[in-house]
């Protein structure tokens, strides 16, 4: 019931501001004893007058964490199809078909340019001027494409349309090439995320049925099909598998196929490497190669994870973080701040997701990795192969700093124990060498706000201990 503001006077005035644009400020008290009164009468909208002086009638007055699930907007990706082309089975046989993309990259929402003074969007305009005359440029005439040819690179000039129609490979569309068996696809061939088809019954009649009857087909005799894919007019024809999926209330799989895009020739790389012909080659036959393939085996059914773990994007969560921050006003307003420092402060401080912890993969497979390796250098000598696992690489240590009167930076301690005397790290000033994320488990459970910078949350925490 007691927030923390710079100047009463500027959050009262800017929450005028927003009553006065038709927005809606609601408090939601989370336990009882919440004095209204001591902050939230001054910017909120209701009537004091009404309610008793003991404020009881003000919890009935409020909203609900119910009512604010059900109001409250959350960012979410909608089912919306990507496409929605003709699947051509035959010269006189089409269907109708919608694209869905499974996966796709989270990005930053493009910035909208506003005008300084009235605040409104601004739309941008391209224009072409000639370097010599500084006069404006009709593209459609007064431009043309060049492209250099043979040995003496002479110009080959286009035109606009030219250029336009040399692009085009047709209208979007998926053409049926035939069929192949499901052992000819290769999980390696599959070169970005795939896209799943679902009928379109209402583009064209019928294509439900027609599309069921495919996929029992294709699913009975293990067939994918092979089909020319061409996503817009101006896209390059790509080749695509497609791979029925039949219905599965268990499993959650809706009806469909699978769409996986299919490598061109050149994109295939042959790896080639010093030493690959003398190469001894596995054979099955052989007792001290299945030896070797089975503990393979067991390295890998140790290092095997359930289910993939899904870090979060390092660049989404600084991003999402800034505009946290700006729009709750916790950006610092000293214009001496070095911003490089903190860049650094910020990443030291960020938890990376995606950096694999060594040493706990070692403890899971030690004993088979040692086995491993004890068989290679017992069966394999005679062929030079080192059976001596490497040292783990030792941490890079930093450069000590300048001594020019700067502290070196202390060491970092875990928060994640009982053991640690807060209020001694708040004496001797150690409470820095914490991440942000441990100070915050302290606040969780002093009940203390967890918004801001790190040097708020140690401040809050040293006015919480009385240091």
């Amino acid at each position: 019931d007691s927030p923390q503001y710079k100047d009463e006077n500027a959050t009262q005035s800017k929450a005028n501001d927003m009553l006065n644009s038709g927005m809606e400020i609601s408090v939601f008290p989370l336990k009882d004893g919440f004095r209204v009164k001591k902050f939230y009468s001054k910017v909120c909208t209701f009537n004091l007058d009404e309610m008793s002086a003991n404020e009881t009638s003000f919890q009935e007055k409020c909203l609900s964490l119910e009512d604010l699930e059900n109001d409250l907007r959350v960012k979410e990706m909608k089912k919306r199809s990507i496409a929605s082309v003709p699947l051509t089975i035959g010269p006189n046989f089409k269907m109708a078909v919608k694209m869905y993309s499974l996966y796709r990259r989270a990005t930053k929402e493009s910035p909208q340019w506003l005008d300084a003074r009235t605040n409104q969007p601004l739309t941008t305009e391209t224009r072409w001027i000639c370097a010599d005359t500084g006069q404006i440029l009709d593209p459609s005439s007064q431009i043309r494409t060049f492209h250099e040819y043979g040995p003496s690179k002479e110009r080959v000039y286009f035109s606009r349309d030219e250029m336009k129609e040399l692009k085009t490979f047709g209208n979007p569309s998926l053409t049926l090439m035939g069929f192949k068996p499901l052992s000819r696809l290769k999980p390696y061939q599959q070169i970005k995320p795939s896209q799943f088809i679902y009928p379109d019954e209402q583009r064209c009649n019928g294509s439900t049925v027609a599309f069921n009857a495919l996929i029992q087909a294709m699913t009975q005799l293990e067939q994918f099909a092979v089909c020319r894919y061409i996503f817009r007019k101006v896209s390059a024809p790509r080749f695509v598998a497609l791979v029925a999926q039949k219905e599965d209330v268990k499993l959650g799989n809706d009806p469909g196929m699978n769409m996986i895009f299919l490598p061109y020739a050149d994109d295939i790389r042959k790896v080639e490497f010093k030493g690959q012909d003398q190469m001894e080659r596995v054979d099955t036959d052989n007792p001290k190669h299945t030896d070797l393939i089975e503990k393979s085996k067991r390295i890998i059914d140790k290092l095997t994870v359930e289910e993939l773990y899904q870090p979060s994007n390092p660049q989404l969560q600084r991003h999402y973080d800034a505009l946290e921050a700006l729009a709750l006003e916790q950006v610092g307003g000293d214009d001496n701040d070095d911003d490089n420092e903190d860049d650094e402060k910020y990443m030291n401080n960020l938890e990376d997701d995606i950096m694999p912890n060594d040493e706990e993969l070692m403890d899971a497979a030690k004993e088979e990795i040692e086995d491993f390796l004890k068989t290679i250098e017992e069966e394999f000598s005679d062929l030079g192969v080192m059976g001596v696992a490497a040292p783990p690489k030792k941490a890079r240590k930093r450069k000590a700093a300048p001594k020019t009167g700067t502290k070196a930076k202390k060491r970092k301690l875990d928060a994640n124990t009982d053991q640690l005397n807060w209020k001694e790290l708040a004496e001797n000033d150690e409470l820095k060498s914490l991440k942000v994320k441990d100070l915050k488990v302290y606040l969780a459970e002093n009940e203390l706000s967890k918004s801001g910078k790190k040097a708020d949350l140690i401040a809050r925490i040293k006015g919480h201990l009385g240091v």
